[in-house]
């Protein structure tokens, strides 16, 4: 942002190394996020695919804890109505990216414990809500693919493995949690 706003890579190097500005980063609520998402954003209007001059495939932010990834949409949607000037004209870009469904697809990822679930429900209840940006999928990770097999096809996998592994503690372990 610092270095679109001035021109100069000299002017910018010295003004992002400064004092003043990394206690202004600092203590200006929500300039952090911005600085991030504007870098997520000018890499997303480079492209994907091959053609594309940094050649991306697909840009994948994994994205802080919930609170925080909420508060960093949150500021950068609302950016422009605490500031003027470049900053906010930023704000509007940023907001304008975010509110476009063809920019970015949202995919919550979450373990099947009870409050990690609880989490990624009101993460996704408040993606849809106020932010209106719907998440396109949810991925449940440390989960097992016999998850979604049929209690008959569990049986005879579990029957066959039992079999396989009789007498092993860990093999016990394992067919008494599914």
């Amino acid at each position: 942002v610092v270095r679109q706003n001035l021109g100069s890579s000299l002017l910018a190097d010295m003004v992002l190394s400064s004092r003043a500005y990394q206690s202004l980063i600092e203590v200006v609520p929500g300039l952090k996020e911005i600085a991030f998402v504007s870098r997520v954003r000018d890499l997303a209007k480079q492209g994907s695919g091959p053609e594309a001059p940094q050649g991306f495939d697909l840009i994948v932010w994994d994205a802080p804890a919930t609170g925080h990834f909420l508060r960093t949409l949150e500021v950068a949607r609302d950016f422009d109505s605490w500031l003027s000037g470049p900053l906010a004209l930023l704000g509007k870009s940023l907001a304008g990216f975010l509110s476009d469904p063809s920019s970015l697809r949202l995919i919550p990822v979450t373990t099947l414990e009870e409050m990690a679930v609880d989490e990624a429900i009101e993460l996704c209840e408040k993606l849809a809500g106020p932010l209106r940006l719907k998440p396109a999928a949810l991925v449940c990770n440390m989960t097992s693919p016999l998850l979604g097999t049929s209690d008959e096809e569990w049986e005879k996998l579990r029957e066959n493995f039992a079999a396989e592994v009789s007498g092993s503690p860990d093999a016990s372990f394992l067919l008494e949690r599914h």
